[in-house]
């Protein structure tokens, strides 16, 4: 049977019953052996007290003691059958027997209950023992050391030996110090860790460590000091980490993001890749290069770069020494294949393929290259050239990681040479297109001048009659015609100054409602022709706008020459009305003409935008010049147009603020006089 204690630590109820039956059992064997015991009569029943004091503690062996002494009163002393005691030294053995019994029970249930506090502590450590060491053979990813107060070794786990390399029965008993670099132990650092431990409790840091072997990783690294009860210190629990996979991870992540902003900023294919080799080392190689294939399909080296610098001229010496052997390098065989290959000098085949001839292996190991990889620079299906990355010093590796990182580099890479090359190849076009342009500007203007001159010399020297009537009208329409060909050369130059961003725009205070009726004046006897009612609505006490004069009639005159295209009689009108709480004035076209289909109101002012429907006339540049003339002044432009309601064209431009219009109106009345 068990025993069970309850909460407060009483003796369980069977160890009374136990003690009675041993009391019983002594008085009996007293009762055998009453004669032959003579003056020790009282040893069987001390024997049975001591008993239950061994079996119950020392209640359950008082109990026993004064049942003892009860029944031996009872059993033995005169007169039998009775407690009271008739003889004096009866009574005086029989109280030195209780006494004697008493102390018995005291002190072997003090010895039962200490012994019983011994062995449940020691179980109780047994099993933190066993828990701890349970608990650390499990955590594989931890090294879990404990050192003494001078930071030797005492304990060890399985994850410690697997990190570090060092058998336990080698370790202990030495330093932690044999973990930290040789810099850090000249250093002290060691002792520094142990001291900030014992004054803040615990300190956390990540850095190198040493392996038995030498090698170095890197580890997140926590030591916490160990202190009793009563504060004293006791030693330090030491745990380290590796991570040196999430370190790697974190640097590569950042050198993605510094050869991405690489890409970004530059449009020179040549100085991109000049800055990505040099990003690339020593972030993920000792050694890069990039090549790329020219017109003819030859092989140019365009950038290099080597953890010392000092080594980069022997590396490009050899690089022209020794070209790629088409047949046999790994260059071309990426280039032809489009995968990437990875190899180490422990492959001689890999090795024997990227330098053929001994005099050139024999110049790679003098150089210390231990691992090397290819990837293509694959825009789309199209290979532009390689990138390479090579290792020459030892604890590096260029492993699946690395190899996903420098196929990612070099597509990012493949396609920011393209657009740039793209953007080249806009810039060419763009400087040709504006020596096309200024060519047509000096080829057209001086003959459309000639016929302008020409056309207006026959008008005015026509004579009088039907004849000359006639002659006149063609005159001009001759005229006219010139002069819609000099619009559009004037658009088609405008809009190559605006997408180079050249465009001038010389602004200054112009009244807006000079504007409005200067230009309803410039298209009357157009409208008039076309059956068509202008009409110019501008109060004169407008603010003025801080425009350019000859930009902002351009921009009128564009607008209502697509207004008067797609208006056949009717009313077109052209109005100025101040907005935005005077700080701005609205210019309106409005008509009466064909209504713009929803879909085209967006695009209403893109290059090559012929007006209102398939029947418009002309290159479609006029409303793409005025939307670039408005932006340039910092306003808006915008088209509405209603079934019933014909169309409206409005634009913003900034109005002039009252202190310069003030220095405007005294600079002219200044100049005036002159």
């Amino acid at each position: 049977m068990s025993e069970r204690p309850d909460r407060a630590g009483a003796p369980p109820p069977w160890s009374y019953a136990a003690a009675l039956a041993l009391v019983a059992a002594g008085l009996g064997t007293t009762h055998l052996l009453l004669g032959a015991l003579g003056g020790e009569r009282y040893v069987f029943v001390l024997a049975a007290v001591a008993l239950a004091s061994v079996l119950g503690g020392t209640l359950p062996g008082l109990l026993a003691a004064a049942a003892s002494a009860a029944g031996f009163s009872w059993l033995f002393l005169e007169p039998q059958g009775s407690l009271r005691v008739a003889s004096r030294s009866d009574m005086l053995a029989l109280a030195g027997y209780l006494a004697s019994a008493s102390v018995t029970a005291v002190a072997v249930g003090a010895f039962r209950a200490a012994d019983r506090r011994t062995r449940r502590a020691l179980a109780e450590a047994r099993a933190a023992e066993e828990r701890l060491r349970l608990m650390t053979e499990g955590i594989h990813a931890h090294a879990i050391l404990l050192l003494d107060q001078s930071g030797l070794v005492t304990g060890w786990n399985a994850a410690a030996e697997r990190l570090t390399g060092w058998p336990e029965a080698e370790i202990l008993g030495k330093s932690f110090a044999l973990f930290h670099t040789p810099e850090e132990r000249e250093a002290g650092r060691p002792e520094q860790l142990l001291w900030r431990a014992t004054r803040d409790g615990r300190v956390e840091e990540e850095g190198f460590r040493v392996r038995k072997d030498g090698t170095r990783f890197y580890a997140s690294v926590t030591l916490t000091a160990v202190r009793d009860g009563e504060g004293r210190l006791g030693g330090f629990a030491h745990v380290l980490r590796d991570v040196t996979d999430r370190r790697r991870a974190d640097e590569l992540d950042r050198f993605m993001i510094d050869a991405g902003n690489v890409l970004a900023e530059s449009m020179h294919p040549e100085q991109m890749l000049e800055q990505l080799a040099r990003l690339a080392v020593p972030a993920i190689a000792d050694a890069c290069t990039i090549e790329t294939l020219d017109e003819l399909g030859r092989l140019r080296l365009v950038a290099l770069a080597h953890a010392d610098p000092r080594r980069e001229h022997a590396l490009r010496d050899l690089r022209l020494r020794f070209p790629p052997e088409p047949a046999t390098s790994p260059v071309w065989r990426v280039l032809r294949t489009g995968q990437p290959e990875v190899a180490s000098e422990g492959d001689p085949a890999a090795l024997a393929a990227l330098a053929p001839e001994p005099e050139h292996r024999e110049a790679l190991r003098s150089e210390g290259l231990r691992a090397w990889l290819v990837v293509p620079l694959a825009a789309g299906r199209r290979n532009l050239g390689v990138l390479s990355l090579a290792l020459t010093s030892p604890g590096r590796e260029l492993g699946s990681r690395e190899l996903g990182v420098a196929r990612d580099l070099a597509r990012r890479a493949a396609q920011a040479i393209h657009g740039a090359s793209l953007y080249v190849e806009m810039q060419r076009a763009g400087r040709e297109r504006d020596e096309v342009l200024a060519i047509l500007s000096h080829d057209l203007r001086a003959p459309l001048g000639a016929t302008f001159a020409s056309a207006r010399a026959i008008r005015s020297d026509a004579p009088e009659g039907p004849a000359g009537e006639r002659i006149r009208r063609g005159a001009s329409a001759i005229e006219r015609a010139a002069e819609a060909m000099s619009r559009l050369v004037g658009d088609l130059l405008d809009l190559a100054s605006l997408e180079a961003g050249r465009l001038v725009v010389n602004r200054r205070p112009e009244h807006s409602a000079a504007l409005v009726h200067a230009a309803a004046d410039a298209l009357r006897e157009p409208a008039a022709r076309a059956g068509v009612t202008l009409v110019a609505e501008a109060a004169g006490t407008l603010p003025d706008v801080d425009a350019d004069r000859e930009r902002v009639l351009q921009v009128l005159g564009n607008l209502l020459a697509d207004a008067l295209d797609g208006t056949e009689g009717g009313i077109l009108t052209v109005r100025a009305r101040a907005v935005d709480a005077g700080r701005a004035v609205a210019f309106e076209i409005e008509d009466s003409g064909r209504v713009i289909p929803e879909e085209e109101l967006a695009h209403f002012f893109d290059r090559f935008r012929r007006g209102r429907g398939s029947s418009a006339r002309g290159a479609g540049l006029g409303l793409a010049v005025a939307r670039g003339i408005v932006e340039a002044h910092g306003g808006r432009i915008w088209a509405e147009s209603r079934s019933g309601q014909g169309s409206r064209f409005t634009f913003t431009l900034p109005a002039v603020a009252p202190w310069q219009a003030q220095a405007a109106g005294e600079a002219i009345a200044t100049r005036a006089p002159g």
